[in-house]
């Protein structure tokens, strides 16, 4: 998710784990426990762009990381908080309340997460969530914002960070069942379109949970689609993006692609742009509208050009070149099921 969010949130698991005993510094260290598994953004400029990739949500979104810090941490805060007189163990546990959230909340959306490194290096991901959402948010937000104001009481805030958490858990809980019902209604259209597939990829639309979509797998491409709850009834419409991996064919072996490959968890594929050069795209983060009948721009284009100084290595572009803004015109009308 996005860093408000971690933010808001680790700031009310905070207050209600020591509020009563440590005030603000409870909110304050929630939510840096909860923003610094991001930390390992500030890699990217030390190392090739699709690595950066690849470190971002790895190590620092373990369990092995989640559970190191505020082991490491605790006794430091207890130290440096004697006069609190809360124990060790007690810091620690506000930390990790605010590690665990954040990886958990992360392997709900598209990006992946290594919950498993340095032991493994798969990706969980079960997208439930958009990486921006206002309404899975806002409740955190209002409650963050309540308990940094000294006046409040004690009771009151302890009952703000607890509605706020309870709210947006109720939202989470929905978006679990909104995946579930999507999936459903894809599998079914797929089947009655005569669309033969291996597995589809689900993921809500941007910045809500009525709208989704799904990348359906085949031999040859994968067949792109989007629902809303206030769509009429209906076939849903597909887009067929061909695969052709073969334009890649050269690069095979190359490092870079091969992490770009890993990355998309194989639901990839290669065209030719403007410039006349091959881009690696990866379908999880579709196109920028991709429920129109010219979907648009890929969100994630990675050019596929040898360096110049160093023919085994691509060259050190933005992997996001061609993300941009132009969907959203159109989105709200397509939530409401419009277009």
């Amino acid at each position: 998710m996005d860093s408000f969010t971690h933010v808001f949130l680790g700031g009310c698991l905070g207050h209600l784990a020591l509020g009563k005993k440590a005030g603000r510094k409870a909110v304050w260290w929630g939510a840096l426990a909860d923003t610094v598994p991001d930390f390992d953004i500030f890699a990217g400029p030390f190392v090739h762009p699709v690595e950066a990739l690849l470190i971002h949500r790895g190590f620092t979104h373990s369990i092995f990381f989640a559970a190191l810090f505020p082991l490491v941490v605790g006794p430091l805060l207890a130290r440096l908080y004697r006069k609190d007189r809360i124990p060790w163990w007690q810091w620690a546990g506000l930390l990790a309340l605010g590690t665990f959230s954040h990886i958990f909340i992360d392997s709900l959306t598209t990006y992946g997460t290594g919950l498993l490194e340095p032991f493994c290096d798969h990706r969980f991901t079960y997208a439930t969530l958009f990486i921006i959402d206002p309404a899975f948010t806002l409740p955190m937000f209002v409650g963050f914002c309540l308990l940094l104001f000294k006046r409040f009481s004690l009771p009151f805030k302890n009952k703000v960070a607890r509605w706020a958490l309870i709210l947006s858990a109720i939202y989470l809980a929905w978006t679990f069942y909104n995946r579930s019902h999507f999936e459903g209604l894809f599998r079914d259209q797929l089947q009655k379109q005569n669309i033969v597939y291996r597995d589809q990829f689900l993921s809500p639309g941007p910045l809500n949970n009525i709208l989704w979509g799904t990348v359906a797998r085949s031999d040859s491409g994968y067949f792109q689609g989007f629902s809303s709850y206030f769509d009429t009834p209906g076939p849903v419409h597909f887009n067929f993006i061909p695969a052709q991996k073969q334009l890649a064919a050269p690069l095979a072996q190359n490092k870079e692609y091969r992490l770009l490959e890993k990355f998309a968890l194989g639901y990839s594929c290669i065209s030719i742009l403007d410039d006349g050069l091959p881009y690696f795209h990866d379908l999880r983060f579709g196109t920028m509208h991709g429920w129109a009948p010219d979907p648009g721009d890929f969100t994630f284009s990675y050019p596929l050009q040898k360096d110049p100084a160093d023919s085994s290595r691509l060259v050190k572009s933005a992997p996001w070149g061609k993300a941009g803004f132009e969907g959203f015109g159109g989105l709200w009308e397509r939530i409401l099921g419009r277009n």
